[in-house]
């Protein structure tokens, strides 16, 4: 009889600082209206992986983004099953928005149609074209897949960082007027990434 290998599960300290000073923040506890939107985001690239013949052998959480061990480190994926992989999760947060927008029409419910708009939020963000981003990832495999790897690279990093100046200067402007260090701290982790995102990955779409 085989024994029955559970998937190991890790959350780093960092990603539980960050966590808390963000839920400090959240005056107006945006935060845990977002979860579930995350929860499903992630659940959708497991399930999409699984679809795709990967068996995660552990889950790792960290302030970088959730990264998935696959138990065959070796196993070979076809571009198109890493692009449905990767793009499983923004697509089960439209989903959700769809719906919870389509119930909302007919149930009068406020959190209905916050609960929409959170998931909008949280798609469009992913699919921007940033690394470790679904949407960075994505631009990644489809500039290998009809060019190479090298030229998506140079690519993926220079858009990276484009991106993360331009939330630089946007998070600059809004303190500048009161606002608040969501895109300035959003910026600057961006920025973090250009160099390293590759760090780490056992496969290209396993770190969802």
């Amino acid at each position: 009889m085989k024994e029955r290998r559970r998937m190991r599960v890790s959350v780093s300290p960092g990603f539980l600082l960050a966590l808390s000073i963000l839920y400090y923040l959240d005056r107006q506890r945006i935060l845990l209206w977002l979860l579930p939107g995350c929860l499903l985001h992630e659940a959708a690239h497991w399930a999409a992986l699984h679809w795709a013949g990967g068996k995660v052998a552990a889950l790792r959480v960290t302030i970088s983004g959730v990264s998935m061990e696959l138990r065959r480190p070796g196993i070979i994926l076809s571009y198109p099953k890493e692009l449905a992989i990767v793009l499983a999760g923004p697509a089960a947060n439209l989903l959700c928005m769809g719906v919870a927008a389509f119930i909302g029409r007919w149930i009068t419910a406020p959190a209905l149609y916050l609960l929409s708009g959170l998931n909008l939020g949280l798609a469009l963000w992913n699919l921007l074209p940033a690394a470790p981003l679904d949407g960075g990832r994505t631009l990644y495999l489809f500039l290998s897949w009809l060019i190479s790897p090298g030229f998506a690279d140079v690519l993926l990093q220079l858009t990276t960082f484009l991106t993360a100046l331009i939330m630089i200067i946007l998070g600059g402007y809004a303190i500048g007027h009161g606002g608040g260090f969501t895109l300035l701290t959003t910026g600057l982790w961006l920025l973090f990434q250009v160099s390293g995102w590759r760090k780490g990955l056992v496969n290209r779409a396993l770190s969802v």
